[in-house]
C-alpha cells in the first residue's frame, strides 16, 4: 500500500512472534521518540539486552537484516538513497542487507530501534553471505519471543 503509514522488509527466513495482536502492539510502541526512525523486529545475540524493553542502537547495525520497519518517510528516503541504490547495482547487491541499513541510518542519524528480546527469529540454515556459515550464535536470537507474556 503505497499510502500506508509504515512498510515491514522481511526476509524469507524470519519466524515472526506467533501472537495475533503484534501488529496492534508495534503500532502502540514504535517510534519511541516521536520522529521518523527505523526499527529492527530482530535482536541477535550479540544485540539481546538483560531487560525486556525497546532500544535505541548508537553504532551501525550489522547484525541481522530480517525484519526491518520504515517508517514512511524514512523509507522514502531509504529508497532515494544514492549509496543504497548502488549497492543494489553491485554484483553483491543482493546480500548484506542488514549492513546497508545500517550504515545509511548512522551516516543519515536516522534512529534504529530494536527490541529485547526479539520479536523474530532466524530460522535460516545458511547465510546467504557465506554459504559454509551457520546462521547460528550471535546471528540467531537468543531470548525470542514465544507470544503475549514475552513481548518487550
Amino acid at each position: 500500500d503505497p499510502a500506508a503509514d509504515a512498510f515491514l522488509l522481511l526476509q524469507d527466513d524470519a519466524l515472526i512472534c506467533p501472537f495475533s495482536g503484534l501488529r496492534e502492539y508495534l503500532e502502540t510502541v514504535i517510534w519511541p521518540e516521536g520522529r521518523p526512525a527505523i526499527a529492527s523486529l530482530y535482536c541477535a545475540g550479540a544485540y539481546t539486552q538483560p531487560r525486556r524493553g525497546w532500544y535505541r542502537y548508537r553504532g551501525r547495525w550489522q547484525w541481522g537484516g530480517l525484519a526491518f520497519l520504515f517508517s514512511r518517510r524514512v523509507a522514502q528516503r531509504f529508497m532515494r538513497d544514492r549509496y543504497v541504490i548502488m549497492h543494489r547495482w553491485r554484483p553483491a547487491g543482493q546480500v548484506n542487507v542488514d549492513g546497508v541499513i545500517g550504515r545509511w541510518a548512522h551516516r543519515t542519524r536516522v534512529p534504529l530501534y530494536y527490541p529485547t528480546p526479539s520479536l523474530v527469529q532466524h530460522i535460516g540454515e545458511t547465510s546467504t553471505l557465506w554459504q559454509s556459515s551457520q546462521a547460528d550464535r550471535d546471528r540467531q536470537a537468543d531470548w525470542f519471543a514465544a507470544g503475549v507474556d514475552d513481548l518487550p
